[in-house]
């Protein structure tokens, strides 16, 4: 399984250099991100 834990925006329009840090895994926890646009 492969989990990503920051999406770097780097250049993409008036989110560039900006990022989203998803976080540790929480034991238990759903581990689920959808992101749109």
């Amino acid at each position: 399984m492969m989990r990503i834990n920051r999406l770097d925006l780097t250049r993409y329009g008036k989110f560039t250099d900006k990022h989203i840090d998803f976080g540790p895994v929480e034991p238990g926890r759903p581990d689920l991100h959808i992101i749109y646009g």
